[in-house]
């Protein structure tokens, strides 16, 4: 692989965490073991009216109420528009407090010390992102020119465009490229789509939605995630000895 590009949230960072926080402050213990359902939940349903957001059909607010509720409305309990609006409002003070775990921060450390190409393809409005981008301080690691935004871009994961436009600016054919992300519809079928090579981080042990391709690689975690894209690139330890 020429380059490795990476999926931003619940990929580069755990967006539970931060959901997690906005379920406790609303509702205390109540739904304590329900959160990372109640966020599996959300994302499906924020799926469904993405495409709408992005086209400037719905406010960015009306999708957040929208997936609050519906989320909230699988498991039975019922959230009033009012009370999607607060928790959407929580969540989002709680992204400004979002880091990267460690094993992710020495991934990248790692990519940059053997010269590894690493990029973000991330869907989303275009300043609420690159908020996220620069608190995660993926600058550090990752030059601007190499991340690209869903609504800066024109095109969203899984649309072939977007990742066309990575080709275009690297100057790279899709052989070249791998991406790793956690959404099977948007990530993996998106990638597998444009002809890209695509690593799933599996971390909540989700079945591979079905009549969709098959990953390239599946990991469950971080760590796993690191030793792969070591494989990948020819630069991990066993690559190395068998080159020296």
């Amino acid at each position: 692989m020429k380059a490795v590009f990476f999926d931003m949230d619940d990929t580069l960072y755990d967006q539970v965490l931060p959901f997690s926080q906005a379920c406790r402050q609303m509702f205390a213990d109540q739904y304590q073991g329900l959160h990372e359902e109640l966020f599996a939940a959300s994302r499906r349903h924020s799926d469904e009216v993405f495409a709408q957001a992005q086209a400037g059909e719905i406010t960015m607010e009306a999708m957040g109420v929208y997936r609050c509720r519906k989320a909230f409305e699988d498991f039975g309990i019922s959230v009033s528009e009012k009370q999607a609006l607060e928790f959407e409002q929580r969540y989002k003070e709680n992204l400004k407090r979002i880091f990267l775990p460690d094993t992710i921060e020495k991934m990248l450390e790692f990519c940059r010390e053997k010269e590894i190409k690493t990029g973000v393809i991330s869907n989303g409005a275009w300043d609420h992102q690159w908020q996220k981008v620069r608190r995660l301080g993926l600058l550090r690691w990752i030059p601007k020119e190499r991340i690209f935004i869903s609504g800066e871009v024109g095109a969203a994961k899984p649309e072939p465009e977007i990742f066309r436009a990575v080709e275009n600016r690297l100057g790279l054919g899709p052989e070249a490229l791998c991406l790793a992300g956690d959404s099977y519809p948007n990530d993996i079928f998106g990638a597998k789509r444009a002809g890209w090579k695509a690593i799933w981080l599996n971390r909540r042990g989700h079945r591979k939605p079905e009549g969709m391709p098959e990953p390239d690689f599946q990991v469950k975690n971080e760590e796993e995630l690191f030793e792969k894209v070591k494989e990948i690139s020819g630069k991990g330890a066993r690559a190395e000895c068998m080159i020296s």
